[in-house]
């Protein structure tokens, strides 16, 4: 897909401009949501945005650059944006990204996305590989970034729940690309072997009943001291690890597809659909059901 044709494919005959997903305030927010998106050709040196003035409500923003150049003033760097490379932010925060004087226009596409558990993925990604990153035009993350846009402006976004399913599909998609082995760790360079083949172990049997003893052997030390070395370096015990991958499978599965509560369970690892439920609850706030249902 070239840059043609990727203009084409997102104008089609429809005018410039963001067209916002905007569901009404009393619907529930669901854990991971597509709040807006839109393709915009920018040309006039008064557009300017700056993330500590755009209220206190969190929520991420993916802006890929077509053609023409931006600019990003984030922290204490200066990044410029040329196609290709997208800026990956969160409001609130420090940040300023405008058209700059020697461009003479910015034209690109964005998506605006919040939701709890997408915000925590989100941050944890931005901290790790920082706000830009170059992107091929036939990346998976790009061409649904594309479908998701078409698909709204065709009218196939009418519900909060689709929204969802949309949001974590690309939160996936961006992390599987961006940081494949950050997605639910530190994404710390630095961490020992061990905690990596650990890491990798966990996400590939996320499915399976393994708990931590089964990790401790994988680390080729005793389960005391593995439990303390991981804690160290992921801020939690690997007990609440394993729990925070099958949910996240699970939000992915419940959002996806048409599965049974007790199918869920098994395919995350979980015996018993009881405590499934009971641990979903207390991890997402909500039932599995309720999940599913928008509530």
């Amino acid at each position: 897909m070239n840059e043609k044709d990727l203009a084409s494919e997102l104008l089609s005959g429809q005018p410039h401009g963001g067209n916002s997903i905007v569901f009404p305030k009393r619907k529930p927010l669901l854990h991971a949501m597509l709040a807006g998106c839109g393709f915009n050709v920018e040309n006039d040196l008064s557009y300017r945005w700056h993330g500590l003035e755009r209220g206190s409500a969190e929520f991420a923003i993916w802006q890929y650059t077509i053609s023409g150049k931006g600019a990003l003033l984030y922290e204490e760097g200066t990044f410029e944006l040329a196609p290709g490379d997208a800026m990956m932010i969160h409001v609130p925060h420090d940040h300023l990204y405008f058209l700059p004087d020697d461009s003479d226009h910015w034209e690109f596409l964005y998506l605006n996305l919040h939701g709890r558990d997408l915000t925590r993925l989100w941050l944890e990604m931005e901290r790790s590989n920082g706000p830009t990153y170059h992107f091929k035009r036939d990346s998976h993350t790009v061409r649904l970034a594309v479908e998701i846009l078409l698909a709204h402006r065709n009218g196939g976004i009418q519900t909060p729940r689709k929204a969802s399913a949309l949001g974590y599909e690309f939160i996936m998609s961006l992390l599987d690309e961006v940081a494949p082995d950050a997605a639910f760790g530190s994404g710390n360079d630095e961490r020992p072997p061990f905690i990596r083949k650990v890491v990798q172990y966990a996400l590939a049997n996320a499915g399976n009943p393994i708990g931590v003893e089964d990790l401790a052997k994988v680390a080729g030390i005793g389960r005391f001291h593995f439990s303390r070395l991981f804690s160290k370096w992921y801020d939690m015990p690997p007990s609440v690890f394993l729990r925070e991958i099958r949910v996240e499978k699970a939000v992915r599965l419940l959002q996806t597809e048409r599965l049974t509560i007790k199918e869920v369970a098994e395919r995350c690892g979980f015996s018993d659909a009881s405590y499934f439920c009971k641990v979903f609850r207390k991890t997402m706030g909500v039932s599995p059901e309720a999940f599913r249902k928008g509530e």
